[in-house]
């Protein structure tokens, strides 16, 4: 678009004067010396022609060139003027509309100043707002945002124009109440006195403060238009902290899941959203991007309307039922199955159990991880009794889950879940392939964290934890005193240059947990070795990593929790090919080592590939099928209390799975279990 000429910012330069066409051109000053004469005026002879256009060129090769003329202050100074003059109107315009402000009525003034006044109190802001509030409920953030806000704005509110509350204002009490769609508690974001705003009618500036004008419609005084617009921002930040951050305390989750740089920037939102009539979708932009987080979304809707039709049909049958039984329990069976969307609403009725109620028992088995048999024995039974509130609370855990890492999958990592007993290896943004895993016992769980494998060693040893020398070794020793040579495990002393191996005799096994005992036991290579002959580093605090197993055949058991907490990889030389990014010449080494020379190597590799050990219990798979798999770990309930208020304290992980924190409490510098 062409610039306008009348904006001084964009203005074309001005043309050189030209002068009329009828008048002359001004002749150049000139000085004449008083005794020179002027030779007469001389008429021009005709021109000849040239003798040849080499010679003409030759002539015309002679004459001195012309130069431009040197430009002047006396020349440019006028230009240097109008555009210095230019520059500073353009900054006076800049300040004055800085500067500027629209004259105000008398009940946007009083507004301004009720709020100006309640951002100058510290006690009067926390009386309006009420104190911070730390999470799950906070957090803290966004009561300071409040401040900051309408400091920028200059004490103007958000929600109120020209003493009037806008259509966003009269509206927001419906976006709280939606919110629900998060899966996130709209009683979590209350605003006392929203309720009048969406039956204001005028600004009462007559009205003493605090009081209300008679009438049904009673209009709303000044400090309480404060006070409203106030809180429903609040209200505003807090929900769009939890859709960003989520509600756990940040101190508590994995360090690599912090966000990197400056977040979204809340205040922009809130006034874009507020100017626009669109606050709900400036919400709902701020919720985590992933496909998986919106998939699951739109489960915890669907599972909601399910909830409204009641709880699902109660099976009363306590005998395995598979194709062949008839009775009524089967017709039960085929309404709860229809009702979940397992069997077609064609085949709800029906005593027989039949071949298409086989392929819906099937479905349902696969979605909840319980093996495909299409008969309903004791474990399918246990799946079909889980409530329906108790689905919507599982979906809403794994939702607030999304919501500490949409910052930080990354289109090529490793994700192992373990409540499912699988590891997906991603590539480009998509899932190459999924193998499965074993996990941590109960009793040993395998931490959540994310990490980067950075190296494979092939043939390791295993340096024994001391809770596994502490549970498992020395028992077994008391029984059986050569159970360590039995299997290759060997003792060294520490405190010497050269650690030399000692006998198991040496220790006083009393003095395990004190941080200063000497000893180390390590096992061998080999298929006593629980690591099997491959090992993928990823240094994390928990001292866990991935690595084959010597015993292949846990993994094809339907619940794989068998390790001390790491993760036991089911395909490790393809896992291997994937972490090395398919390089041959590496995977021959590797192969050399296990098959030929049986040495140990160590083989590091750039750039790290990211692992993320996570914990889902509910997801919405690519072809829309709704996943659940059982709360293994009762991480599930845990954050659902904590959530809901009914517990204080919650951690990602129990502490008694990080090493120094068992050191501590074996020392006795713990006094309880956590």
């Amino acid at each position: 678009m062409d610039a306008d000429p009348r904006d001084p910012d964009v203005a074309p330069d001005p043309p050189d004067p030209v002068p009329p066409a009828d008048s002359p051109a001004p002749a150049e000053p000139s000085v004449v010396p008083e005794s020179a004469t002027v030779p007469p005026e001389v008429p021009p002879e005709p021109a000849e022609a040239p003798e040849s256009s080499s010679a003409a060129q030759l002539e015309m090769s002679l004459e001195p060139a012309v130069e431009p003329p040197v430009p002047t202050l006396r020349s440019i100074l006028p230009r240097l003027l109008l555009f210095g003059g230019v520059a500073v109107l353009a900054a006076a315009v800049l300040v004055a509309l800085a500067l500027w402000r629209p004259e105000e009525s008398e009940p946007e003034r009083e507004i301004r100043v009720e709020i100006e006044a309640i951002l100058e109190s510290d006690s009067g802001f926390t009386a309006v707002l009420g104190p911070p509030i730390p999470a799950p409920a906070g957090p803290d953030t966004a009561w300071s945002m409040v401040r900051e806000l309408y400091e920028r704005r200059r004490a103007n509110p958000v929600w109120w124009s020209e003493a009037m509350p806008t259509p966003a204002a009269r509206r927001f009490a419906n976006v709280i109440a939606g919110i629900d769609a998060e899966g996130l508690d709209p009683a979590s974001y209350p605003v006392a006195g929203i309720e009048r705003v969406q039956r204001f009618d005028a600004h009462a500036a007559s009205a003493p403060r605090d009081s209300h004008l008679p009438g049904a419609n009673a209009a709303l005084t000044a400090a309480e238009i404060a006070r409203l617009d106030l809180r429903m921002s609040l209200a505003f930040f807090r929900m769009g902290c939890h859709l960003t951050e989520g509600r756990a305390p940040v101190r508590e989750l994995d360090p690599a899941w912090r966000r990197r740089g400056r977040g979204p920037d809340l205040g922009r939102a809130l006034v874009r959203g507020v100017r626009d009539d669109r606050v709900a979708e400036a919400l709902r932009d701020l919720a985590p991007p992933h496909d998986e987080y919106l998939r699951l979304r739109d489960a915890l809707a669907h599972y909601r309307v399910l909830a409204i039709q009641g709880d699902w049909p109660a099976l009363d049958e306590t005998r395995d039922l598979k194709r062949g039984a008839s009775g009524a329990g089967i017709e039960r069976l085929r309404a709860r199955l229809v009702r979940e969307g397992d069997l077609d609403s064609t085949h709800a009725s029906g005593n027989d159990f039949d071949r298409p109620l086989e392929r819906a028992v099937r479905r349902f088995q696969m979605r909840h991880g319980v093996p495909p048999s299409g008969v309903v024995d004791a474990r399918t039974r246990s799946a079909l009794a889980v409530p329906v509130a108790a689905r919507i609370r599982q979906i809403e855990a794994n939702l607030e889950r999304w919501r500490w890492l949409q910052n930080v999958l990354e289109p090529r990592s490793v994700r192992v879940n373990i409540p499912d007993f699988t590891v997906a290896l991603w590539d480009s943004g998509r899932v190459r392939t999924t193998m499965p895993v074993v996990i941590g016992q109960r009793r040993s769980p395998t931490p959540i964290f994310s990490d980067s494998i950075t190296y494979i060693e092939v043939n390791p040893s295993w340096r024994l934890p001391k809770n596994v020398l502490e549970n498992e070794v020395l028992p077994e020793m008391k029984k059986d005193r050569d159970y360590p040579a039995k299997h290759r495990m060997r003792l060294f002393y520490t405190h010497a240059p050269v650690m030399p191996e000692t006998a198991w005799t040496a220790p006083d096994w009393t003095r395990l947990w004190q941080a200063d005992f000497p000893f180390m036991a390590i096992q061998d290579p080999g298929d006593e070795n629980p690591l099997g002959h491959i090992k993928f580093m990823c240094p994390n605090e928990y001292d866990v990593y991935m690595h084959d197993s010597n015993a292949p055949g846990l993994f094809s058991a339907p619940r794989r929790a068998y390790s001390h907490g790491c993760v036991r990889v089911g395909r490790p030389m393809e896992f291997a090919a994937y972490v090395l990014g398919d390089t041959s010449s590496q995977l021959a080494v590797i192969w050399d080592s296990l098959l030929v020379s049986g040495q140990h190597r160590l083989i590091r590799f750039k750039p790290p590939v990211p692992v993320h050990v996570l914990y889902w219990t509910a997801w919405v798979d690519t072809t829309g099928t709704v996943q659940f798999r059982d709360d293994l770990y009762g991480y599930d309930t845990a954050l659902a209390d904590y959530l809901g208020r009914r517990q204080p304290r919650w951690r990602l992980n129990p502490d008694s799975l990080r090493t120094d924190w068992r050191a501590r409490q074996r020392r006795g510098e713990l006094a309880v279990e956590p």
